[in-house]
């Protein structure tokens, strides 16, 4: 393995005299043996043992960087500081105490150079082992619970002091990071999920010190400051996760049961509102808005054989699988386009959407709603189908966030109103309904372009 990268080491230092000579000789062993571009940088986080004198008399400048805090703030504040001081296209940070072994390290720069975004230590995997007898080992073992729980995430261990970064995550998650104690690896990571940035979580033995700084009370702040991060992430302090919708149909597999009681209760409402206002139905063209590898073209094609189809959508992946499964139909048109952005073509005597308006900003969810008259003709009926946020909506979403199971992270639950708003402004709503038996409730409306 080469790594042509220059690499960074951050040490995140509070009273650690007696082990810090130890650690920095360490990493820069490590470093001269594999031949590394390097810099170690050490940060003191107002040490009051002498740890940063100690540094001085064992370590000249062009061995280290030493980054002083005036007072003690936090190890998130240390390691945060020596992140954004880095110049290394890899960076990582390592706890001062050698409770984790370097020889770690050439995985973890293994799968930087594949392709990870950011890679953890983690004592929470089947091969890893864990080196506790005392109380941490029973409130760390907890947190290993709490916080994949709160957090809805696959992350079996977040607490490690042991993580690499390239360049580019380094400086955006540490940029937005706002917690200076316990809790800042909770948040880094948080940000990192929401961001979709490739994470992986490496084994690795860890043989705590019975010296540990870690006390009871360590774990409660850490407790709270993971509540705090989960409420970032609600107010969307850290921005919003998009749906990663090329591993959504790439990933597709044979739908489960209830999965496909959803698709075709929907499919039911949408064939009734089409049979109920559209008279000569095998004359229709149908234009439907993201609908890529589409649910419900073969069952309104073989109900009503329209005389156009067109499906329009900007995802190359999912247009790809419709064009394999369809693409030779007569009468079926493929149009890679942004929904937001469609031309008045063609003119179409419905125009529908499923799951579609309610994965963009509010303005952009109002752009979306106005696609659909324009690709209308006069009188042409638009179908537009959302989630919106009922109790039961936010129960079912609030499981599958829980269990990891939730993949629509920019979805946005829309009240009836929202959207009756906007589509009353180009056109007359004949009717509106909830779809109580999918469990994250769906509205639709149908309306009359004027």
């Amino acid at each position: 393995m080469r790594v042509q990268s220059y690499i960074s080491a951050v040490i995140p230092v509070y009273n650690e005299a007696e082990n810090i000579v130890k650690t920095v000789s360490a990493i820069h062993r490590y470093f001269l043996e594999r031949g590394y571009t390097n810099e170690i940088i050490v940060v003191d986080d107002g040490s009051t043992d002498g740890t940063a004198g100690v540094l001085r008399k064992n370590f000249n400048s062009s061995d280290i960087k030493l980054i002083s805090h005036g007072h003690n703030r936090g190890k998130g504040a240390a390691v945060k500081t020596g992140m954004l001081a880095a110049s290394g296209g890899v960076r990582f940070f390592i706890d001062a105490d050698g409770q984790i072994s370097l020889e770690y390290l050439d995985e973890f720069l293994e799968h930087i150079i594949q392709g990870y975004d950011v890679v953890i230590g983690s004592t929470g995997l089947l091969s890893a082992r864990l080196d506790l007898c005392d109380y941490r080992f029973f409130l760390g073992s907890l947190s290993k619970i709490a916080i994949p729980l709160v957090m809805g995430w696959s992350i079996r261990d977040s607490q490690r002091g042991f993580k690499m970064f390239n360049e580019e995550a380094a400086r955006t998650l540490f940029g937005l990071q706002t917690l200076d104690g316990w809790g800042f690896d909770i948040e880094i990571l948080a940000i990192a999920t929401q961001a979709g940035l490739k994470i992986k979580e490496v084994p690795i033995t860890y043989k705590a010190s019975k010296e540990s700084k870690v006390r009871v009370t360590s774990y409660m702040r850490t407790l709270l400051e993971l509540f705090t991060v989960k409420k970032n992430i609600v107010m969307g302090k850290y921005g919003q996760r998009r749906t990663d919708w090329n591993s959504y149909y790439n990933e597709q597999r044979s739908a489960p049961i209830y999965i496909k009681f959803f698709r075709k209760t929907k499919s039911k409402v949408l064939v009734d509102f089409i049979q109920k206002y559209i008279s000569y139905p095998h004359t229709m063209r149908v234009v439907e808005l993201g609908g890529g590898d589409s649910c419900f073209y073969s069952l309104i094609k073989d109900r009503f054989s329209p005389k156009e189809y067109h499906v329009v959508d900007n995802n190359d992946v999912s247009l790809k699988k419709f064009e394999d499964k369809f693409g030779s139909d007569t009468g079926t048109f493929l149009h890679r386009a942004d929904v937001l952005v469609v031309q008045n073509e063609p003119q179409a005597d419905l125009v529908f959407s499923v799951g579609l308006i309610e994965h963009f900003s509010p303005e952009d969810t109002k752009r979306a709603i106005v696609g659909h008259f324009s690709l209308l003709s006069s009188g042409g009926l638009a179908i537009i189908a959302f989630p919106t946020p009922t109790l039961l909506y936010r129960f079912a979403r609030r499981v599958a966030v829980l269990v990891g199971k939730w993949i629509y992270h920019d979805e946005r639950p829309l009240t009836m109103h929202e959207v009756e708003t906007t589509v009353k402004e180009h056109g007359t709503i004949i009717e509106q309904k909830i779809i109580w038996p999918i469990l994250l409730t769906q509205a639709v409306i149908v309306a009359k372009k004027k």
